[in-house]
């Protein structure tokens, strides 16, 4: 008897030893640096990222904190927000890890029609199908690894994955401040000729509006968003 239980336990801690975690198995690797830095980023459904709630969140409040977003953000509201992502069978996230397999960027994605109501205003009642546009709700990359060529790969995805899944077009937005703002710092370089490299487009007379509390004036206030645009007969 104490034989066999021993059999067993060596038997169950093979099992423990043996077996990848989920995180490790999830989702379709779509890159990996070939350098040493042990980068490499996942393409994973909503469902599936959603075990990485806590780091996801916490990388979009941190994120979000900086110039332009003034983001004051907290881990309930963005779990609340998050929820929509998880509970859609159309989102999907691109997730960049580092060495440690700690997230350090990401994007995500759904169709138009699944945004809230204050994104999808700009185009009701006009020639866009929005559940055949493919809305990118952020793309977020730590300073230490930007500029390696990861939006690259984070790009090429999309451009692939929109006409494989019948979608019309690409849509994104960008936060509009003045450009004497008084948070602003000195050495910021906004990204707009990246997104014309592209061949984004800013789309004339689209502007969002969204209220969120911002780190500067400790108020929650209305922001203004432009909205960036490619059809795939662009892509062509």
């Amino acid at each position: 008897m104490t034989q066999l239980l021993i059999i067993i336990l060596l038997f169950l801690g093979a099992l423990t030893t043996t077996q990848a975690t989920p995180e490790k198995t999830t989702g379709r690797l779509l890159w990996q640096s070939s350098g040493q830095d042990g980068l490499y980023i996942k393409a994973l459904s909503g469902k599936d990222a959603q075990s990485y709630t806590e780091q996801i969140a916490q990388l979009r409040i941190t994120m979000f904190r900086k110039y332009p977003y003034l983001y004051d953000g907290d881990m309930k509201n963005e779990e609340s927000y998050l929820q929509t992502y998880w509970k859609s069978q159309k989102s999907t996230f691109l997730l960049l890890f580092n060495s440690e397999d700690e997230i350090v960027g990401l994007s995500s994605s759904r169709p138009l029609d699944e945004e809230m109501p204050e994104v999808k205003k700009p185009f009701l009642n006009t020639e866009i199908d929005l559940s055949k546009c493919l809305y990118i709700g952020e793309t977020l990359i730590k300073e230490k690894y930007q500029g390696m060529q990861i939006l690259d790969q984070m790009v090429k995805y999309y451009k692939e994955m929109v006409p494989k899944q019948a979608y019309e077009c690409v849509l994104f937005m960008t936060v509009l401040r003045e450009d004497n703002h008084p948070a602003k710092p000195d050495n910021y370089q906004p990204l707009d000729e990246i997104w014309k490299h592209y061949g984004f487009e800013v789309m004339k007379g689209k502007k969002i509006f969204l209220n969120w509390k911002r780190i500067d004036t400790q108020n929650e206030e209305e922001n203004t968003l432009i909205v960036w645009g490619q059809s795939v007969q662009q892509q062509k």
